[in-house]
């Protein structure tokens, strides 16, 4: 896979995604007209998606349209432009009138789109593209006030000289063209006043119309509940655990999952199953933004009946609330709840009596469900969707009546099942587009399985898009429009999340603060998470570790997320059907078949700037002067053109095995360089390395042999990791597994600086005798994986990091003999690997001895043995290790024998299950 990114120019950026294509791709593009590359349209292969950026950066309607823009105003008042005075005032004008602007947006965008009125639309719209024009505008003087680069002398020299004449042409019309656009905006703000635009508010019809919804599943017929027991039965048993004394106790579930779920529909059943069990009992709902004094008075009013609260202040219906429940057996559910602060205050409200009282919540929001549970993850209940089996019955029971009656056509029955499919389980729109083919002859199903992505967008299903539309809404600004970029994969695409931070990071959504703590990747993953803490993106491939490496998204809410994008003017996916194109600034172009193709031919404005597929660099990559990613990840590139290393933006090179390009050290703005194959590298290009004074992540490896191995070489790399140390954040040796290279000079001699803000340090591609020293000094190190020849005081070294919380050890005499050794595990008050969540000791011939109260905090174990040697290495002091923590246990066993596996099994399971019943224990023979 093969990813670019560029600004081919200041108002045109396009980009293509594509797999498995191979070929060249050196087609010259026109600024204006899209022309399907040659090499693309002979060999199209099926399930294609193409990315176009028709025009430059846009993003969320309040912070996209305004947040990038204004850091790029601000760039332009810096003195490196040499503006004249009266400029940078224009300027600064400007931008205050653009923040204000941006507070009336960001009003609006709190606001669903059908309660706005039409003149706020249109003024909102033409805002939004105001600022893409400005911010087209803005980037063509920045990029023409840089030089582009030269490799002559001569040339560079008198390339110079006519750069200065044309920036000093630039400079003079720039002053005018600022005051055109002050004007523009000025007029904006003018017509904001008239159409009275800071004044919108929600419409109170509309949060009335969702509570009316969620009255309605509290009051469902228990007969017409589809897939309700078992989640109740779940929930019930949630509230009976942890013993006799734990139920005499205050317990707080908390109920978390998507808008649409049924979330209020599982707290009614529990409720109702329960109710009788309790002396005062309620079912309370709160919503977005909610008034905590009126929810208080609610629970009052609902628990004393004709109880007068209305000359009551929160504080005084809380204490009312106390006394009222302090000695009384309890069942209160509070029903949808957005906001810990508000929580916090409602909470105050339920005494934490001996009663054995009970308090349900619900929430969208993963992280308000923890604050519920006071961070008690085992009292969170994540919402899963229906089984094919109850969504089929759930669709026939509303469709016909009865489960038991079928379509009565087969045509009928395949609609149904791709319909299903599309509703992934969710009960809100299974309801929903079951009630529209109620009754309906086969046309009409025809036809609504053929617009099933465009029923988001009318009426037909408006109940489920102001249920799904809160969640959005709810979001903050910087998240919207990192979810609006989503929409432009296809349904039921696998997201990489790297990859998509890095887009993010590209597309300009990713805010970093100005005190350096965190780097724009970094703000990136956070943004990542915070999407699936609300529930908006599902994890997806998770790692040995526990990370999510990718993520999906309900069909669902990619049909919604389409909808607001196309409005938005933010993506267009094109499919094959016919759409008016109009002054569009991204277009998602998906089409399944090679004569799909000609769809492309419709866009006639853009160029190429994102390629992911499997080919050969084109050699004029140079002229993409704006570049900033390229990303293989399949398939191997031997080397890079040329003319790579005269790419200034370029921050992002990862390849696979590829050597470095000569001149790597020109390359200044590379914050990631992944892959790169050191074995096939210049000594001199290994030396440029160091030059890369803003590289935070390195990879290389190491494919070499024995044999090969020089010592200039090594010693040029050992210098230039000891330059970059200090800026580095993740660094990773990679070897192949014949051989790993000895690094004996890193034994005495650290490469990394004792004060480095290295995270994450993977050495699997080397291998030192013992473990080094100096890794005991890097305070910082999140992550370590390194292999030794013997364990020797390895252990005790890495044992004081204070932030290590996933630790990979491999002894490896690649043939030799290993030594048998024992490694103890400190215990309680030793300080030693405080941190760790997750250890892989692949160490055949060392038994471990674990001390009482050794890794509080361990997860994860992971442990190695030969099959022979099984009983004699098994560990000591497995009972020491934390019974409430140990959730996950992997037994790899080394063997080539198929005898005696059974009782080998047997003997590994018995003794880790004695100690830890509660843990997943895995026996493998590999």
């Amino acid at each position: 896979m093969l990813l670019l990114r560029c600004l081919w120019c200041q108002d045109i950026n396009s980009s293509i995604y594509k797999d498995g294509v191979q070929g060249q791709c050196h087609k010259e593009l026109d600024r204006r007209d899209f022309h399907l590359p040659e090499e693309f349209s002979q060999s199209q292969p099926t399930n294609m998606t193409y990315l176009l950026r028709v025009s430059d950066r846009a993003v969320d309607v309040t912070r996209g349209a305004m947040g990038s823009l204004l850091h790029k105003l601000g760039e332009l008042i810096k003195e490196d432009f040499n503006l004249e005075a009266s400029v940078k005032k224009d300027v600064q004008s400007l931008s205050e009138e653009l923040v204000t602007m941006q507070l009336v947006l960001r009003k609006v965008s709190e606001v669903q789109r059908g309660n706005l009125d039409d003149l706020v639309k249109r003024w909102a719209s033409n805002v939004r593209e105001m600022s893409y024009d400005l911010e087209d505008f803005v980037d063509g003087f920045l990029v023409q006030s840089q030089p582009e680069s030269s490799t002559s002398g001569f040339r560079e020299l008198t390339h110079e000289i006519c750069f200065h004449l044309e920036k000093g042409k630039s400079h003079h019309t720039i002053g005018n063209l600022i005051k055109d656009k002050s004007k523009q905006v000025q007029d904006a703000a003018k017509k904001c006043k008239e159409y009275k635009v800071d004044n919108v508010v929600p419409n109170a019809s509309a949060k009335a119309a969702i509570d009316e919804l969620r009255i309605l599943a509290m009051y469902e017929d228990k007969e017409q509940l589809v897939g309700i027991n078992r989640p109740r039965d779940e929930l019930i048993r949630l509230f009976e655990e942890d013993g006799d004394v734990s139920k005499e106790n205050l317990k707080i579930v908390s109920i978390v999952g998507l808008g649409g779920l049924g979330k209020t529909t599982l707290a009614k059943a529990v409720y109702d199953e329960l109710k009788a069990q309790y002396h005062l009992k309620t079912f309370v709902l709160v919503g977005q933004n909610p008034d905590v004094k009126k929810v208080l008075g609610n629970i009052l009013r609902k628990l004393v009946r004709n109880f007068n609260v209305e000359n009551l202040e929160a504080e005084d219906l809380i204490e009312e609330l106390q006394e009222l429940l302090e000695d009384k057996r309890y069942f209160i559910v509070i029903d949808d709840i957005w906001d810990s602060t508000a929580w916090g205050r409602i909470a105050y409200a339920f005494p934490r009596n001996s009663c054995g009282s009970r308090v349900i919540t619900t929430t969208r929001i993963e992280r308000v469900a923890r604050d519920c549970c006071k961070v008690e993850c085992k009292n969170v209940y994540r919402m899963k969707p229906l089984g094919e089996v109850d969504s089929r019955t759930l669709f026939l029971r509303r469709t016909f009546g009865s489960e038991k009656d079928c379509p009565d056509t087969h045509r009928k029955e395949e609609i149904l099942v791709d319909i299903l499919k599309k509703c992934g389980g969710m009960p809100l729109a299974i309801n929903s587009i079951a009630s529209l083919l109620a009754g309906e002859p086969e046309s009409t199903w025809e036809y609504v399985w053929k617009s099933l992505g465009a029923l988001t967008e009318g009426d037909n299903l408006e109940n489920m898009k102001q249920i799904l539309d809160l969640s959005y809404i709810h979001l903050p600004d910087h998240l919207k429009a990192c979810l609006l970029y989503i929409c432009m994969y296809p349904e039921d695409r696998e997201i990489d999340k790297t990859e998509l931070l890095r887009k993010w990071v590209a597309e300009g959504f990713v805010h970093v603060s100005t005190n350096g703590l965190l780097d724009a990747v970094d703000v990136a993953e956070k943004y990542f998470k915070e999407l699936i803490n609300m529930c908006m993106i599902q994890p997806w491939r998770i790692s040995y570790n526990n990370e999510v490496l990718s993520c999906r998204v309900h069909d669902i809410i990619l049909d919604m997320m389409r909808s607001k994008s196309s409005k938005e003017n933010f993506i267009h996916v094109i499919d094959g059907s016919k759409v008016e194109m109009g002054e569009i600034r991204r277009a998602s172009v998906h089409y399944n078949d090679k004569k799909d193709t000609t769809i492309l031919e419709t866009i006639n404005k853009g160029s190429l700037s994102h390629v992911r597929c499997e080919l050969k660099l084109p050699n004029k990559i140079e002229e993409l002067q704006q570049l900033e990613t390229i990303d293989i990840r399949v398939g191997k590139l031997r080397e890079y053109p040329s003319d790579i290393v005269s790419l200034p933006q370029l921050s992002h090179l990862s390849s696979m095995g590829t050597m470095l390009p000569d001149g790597i050290d020109r390359l200044k703005s590379l914050c990631t360089l992944q892959g790169v194959d050191m074995f096939k590298s210049s000594v001199e290009n290994i030396k440029g390395l160091s030059k890369l004074t803003n590289l935070r992540e390195l990879g290389i490896s190491w494919n070499g042999s024995s044999e090969s191995v020089e010592e200039s070489t090594m010693d040029a790399l050992d210098s230039s990791i000891r330059k970059l140390s200090a800026n580095l954040r993740i660094f990773t040796f990679k070897g192949g597994f014949a051989y790993k290279p000895d690094v004996p000079g890193w034994i005495t001699r650290p490469p990394f600086h004792r004060d480095s803000h290295l995270r994450e340090l993977n050495l699997g591609g080397c291998r030192f005798q013992r473990c080094p020293e100096w890794i005991g000094e890097l305070h910082g190190l999140y992550k370590l994986g390194i292999v030794v020849r013997e364990v020797a005081d390895g252990v005790s070294i890495v044992a004081r990091l204070p932030s290590l919380a996933h630790f990979y050890l491999i002894v490896s005499g690649m043939g030799e003999e290993e030594k048998e050794e024992s490694v103890v595990i400190p215990g309680t008050g030793s300080g030693a690997f405080r941190a760790l969540k997750q250890m892989l000791f692949n160490c055949p011939k060392v038994s471990l001895n674990f001390e009482a109260g050794a890794m509080p905090k361990l997860e994860k174990l992971s442990l190695r043995f030969r099959h022979n040697m099984a009983p004699q290495f098994l560990p000591v002091g497995i009972q020491h290790l934390p019974a409430g923590t140990l959730k996950q246990i992997w037994l790899h066993v080394y063997s080539n024998q198929t005898q005696n596996k059974t009782s080998v099994r047997h003997l590994l399971e018995g003794a880790f299950k004695q100690h830890h019943p509660s843990a997943d224990i895995t026996v493998d023979f590999i």
